[in-house]
C-alpha cells in the first residue's frame, strides 16, 4: 500500500505522532474525484472557479493523482498519501484538457484562503505571473497558509507562482534521488521531492502512475 515516493520521505515515521488530522489541505488543479474510495474519506467539499454552479469533480486525472499522494487513506489497499488523515479539499481552476486561466488559479486560492485552509497545495504552473497572482501569494502568506508549488516540468527556470517568494517551490526527484531530467530549477527552489514514476490514484476510481 506504501508507494516508494511515501516510503522514501519515510512519512510513516511521522504517523505515531501525526497523520494530518484537522489540517486543512486544497489542491488546486483539475478538480478530485471525490467518489474514490482511497479519497471519500477524506473529502471534506471545495470549489469548482470555472463554473461556479458546478461540483469539483476532476475530469482529467492530474487533482485525483495528486490528491492521493497527498492524502490517500490508509486501509490496507490501494495507496497511501503521505499525510492520510487530512481534509482534503479539492478546487477546480485547470479544464478537461489540464489548461487554465490565470483568473482562475487566483479564485481558487482566494476561495481556499477566505475557507481557512492551512495548506494549499498547487502542481501547475507557467512562464509568467499577473498582478493579481502575486497579490494573492502575498494575502496566503499573511494569512498564515502554506503555499506548495510545483517548479515546473519543463526543465528550465522556476514557474509560477512557485517563483514567488511566498511559495514553497518543490523540484522533482526520481527513484535514484536525482534531480529529475524535466523538472524545473533554480535559486527558488526549496526542497526537492519524489515527482517521477508516482503510483497514485485515478479519476475512474482505479490507480495510476504519472
Amino acid at each position: 500500500e506504501i508507494p516508494w515516493r511515501v516510503k522514501r520521505v519515510n512519512a510513516a515515521g511521522a504517523w505515531a505522532f501525526t497523520s494530518g488530522k484537522g489540517v486543512k489541505v486544497a489542491v488546486v488543479d483539475t478538480g478530485i474525484h471525490f467518489r474514490h474510495p482511497d479519497l471519500a474519506p477524506n473529502y471534506k467539499g471545495g470549489w469548482n472557479a470555472i463554473v461556479s454552479t458546478a461540483t469539483p469533480l476532476d475530469d482529467h486525472g492530474h487533482g485525483t493523482h495528486v490528491s492521493g499522494t497527498i492524502a490517500a487513506v490508509k486501509d490496507l489497499k490501494g495507496v497511501v498519501g503521505v499525510a492520510p488523515s487530512v481534509d482534503l479539499y479539492g478546487v477546480k481552476v485547470l479544464d478537461k484538457n489540464g489548461s487554465g486561466q490565470y483568473s482562475w488559479v487566483v479564485a481558487g486560492i482566494e476561495w481556499a484562503v477566505m475557507n481557512g485552509m492551512d495548506v494549499i497545495n498547487m502542481s501547475l504552473g507557467g512562464g509568467s505571473g499577473t498582478e493579481a497572482l502575486k497579490q494573492i501569494m502575498i494575502k496566503s502568506k499573511e494569512m498564515g497558509v502554506a503555499v506548495v508549488c510545483a517548479a515546473g516540468n519543463d526543465s528550465g527556470p522556476v514557474n509560477y507562482p512557485a517563483k514567488y517568494p511566498e511559495a514553497i517551490a518543490v523540484s522533482a526527484s526520481n527513484s535514484a534521488d536525482k534531480l529529475a531530467s524535466f523538472s524545473s530549477r533554480g535559486p527558488e527552489i526549496v526542497v526537492i521531492a519524489p515527482g517521477v514514476k508516482v503510483y497514485s490514484t485515478g479519476k475512474g476510481g482505479g490507480y495510476t502512475t504519472m
